[in-house]
């Protein structure tokens, strides 16, 4: 059968892995700003990384690899994000009312 690869457990639970992501990144889109979505798409590409090269590598490609790479690379991706989430903000320019020129002042209440 040419489809068999289908209903091997580990392509059924890369589908729902997939779908998974999907609704997640739905999720912290309508929750979170879409800065923390990368955020988060960050740190979970660092996980998996990590899960790929300490769990599921053989031991001949656990000891070829140069784990100082590996860890320095994740950090780097990581960081990059934080370091773009901690820059500061454009400010906003000030509106002007039509009429009088001047800036608006709002109440709060």
């Amino acid at each position: 059968m040419p489809f068999a690869f289908l209903f091997r457990i580990s392509v059924l639970f890369a589908i729902v892995a997939n779908a998974g992501q999907s609704w997640m990144s739905a999720y912290l889109s309508k929750v979170l700003s879409s800065l923390w979505k990368n955020i988060c798409a960050a740190v979970a590409l660092a996980l998996v990384v990590f899960f790929e090269k300490f769990m599921l590598s053989s031991y001949q490609e656990f000891n070829e690899m140069r784990l100082i790479h590996v860890i320095l690379g994740s950090l780097g991706i990581m960081l990059s994000v934080f370091m773009f989430q901690l820059a500061p903000k454009a400010p906003k320019p000030e509106t002007k009312d039509v009429e009088t020129g001047h800036g608006k002042k709002y109440i709060y209440i």
